[in-house]
């Protein structure tokens, strides 16, 4: 196992909370989201194993979802946090479930956009992506790693009306930061696939206490609403928000929108 500690920055005062990006990306994809959080939280950008600033850091396999969590778990202590809220997206919302469950005393809130329990089909599971076109990222990646990212960056807005602006705002984001702190380590690549592929946290909801928002886009072409909606449904304190225009990243295609429905959250145990 690598070096537990992860590549971190803070900015902003008030209660703690961290934010973890999905796959193929790093922690500057947050760009005026963590500013937004920042004027009432201690926002934390953690960059997950492989990816950005913790290029370094990948596990043995690439990417392990326990590991990563842990690892997560780790960088906040180091950092003298005790008490936090989870913000995560997409991949990194798998991170911050598998975190809450493996340490419930530690997040307040767990804030899920465009994430899911369960990210592919299966005989019982109808609101995820079909296997093979997680096989088929996989296997791009071998032969054109970048050209592989950019294609899955632009899933990321497809549907929306805003498609366009969408996809140069993350962009935008992503180049913001030095380039020491950025792209991501194949094995890592693969990995964070892998945990895609296999990954079930279904069964573990109802055992989750803390409270939990799930946000969507309705013309999410990767994460269905209806799995959003039962997801909330399985989790004690949990509910879910459906931003009707938008694709994969609400965040950054309907920040407006978005915002009061966050505040209330985060605000409220």
């Amino acid at each position: 196992m690598s070096p537990p500690y992860l590549y971190m920055e803070t900015r902003g005062s008030g209660p703690d909370l961290c934010l973890l990006h999905g796959w193929g990306t790093h922690g500057g994809i947050w760009g005026d989201w963590a500013a937004f959080l920042a004027a009432s939280h201690r926002v934390h950008v953690i960059d997950l194993p492989g990816h950005g600033g913790s290029g370094a850091q990948a596990d043995a396999e690439g990417f392990v979802l326990h590991e990563a969590a842990a690892r997560v778990r780790a960088t906040l202590a180091a950092a003298g946090v005790e008490r936090v809220a989870v913000c995560g997206w997409s991949l990194g919302g798998l991170v911050g479930l598998q975190l809450v469950l493996d340490a419930p005393a530690l997040v307040t809130h767990l804030l899920l956009l465009a994430s899911t329990p369960r990210f592919v089909n299966g005989e019982d599971w109808s609101w995820g992506v079909a296997p093979g076109v997680l096989d088929d990222f996989a296997a791009d990646l071998e032969e054109d790693a970048e050209a592989t990212l950019q294609r899955f960056l632009a899933l990321q807005a497809q549907g929306s009306p805003r498609a366009r602006e969408t996809i140069r705002a993350l962009r935008a984001a992503l180049a913001a930061r030095p380039a020491e702190h950025t792209g991501a380590q194949p094995a890592a690549l693969r990995g964070a696939l892998r945990v895609l592929r296999e990954t079930d946290l279904r069964g573990r909801l109802q055992a989750l206490e803390t409270p939990a928002l799930w946000v969507g886009g309705r013309r999410d072409v990767l994460v269905r609403p209806a799995a959003l909606d039962w997801a909330a449904a399985q989790c004690p304190r949990g509910q879910a928000y459906i931003v009707p225009a938008a694709g994969h990243a609400p965040f950054i295609s309907h920040a407006d929108e978005l915002r009061p429905q966050v505040e209330a959250f985060l605000s409220h145990g």
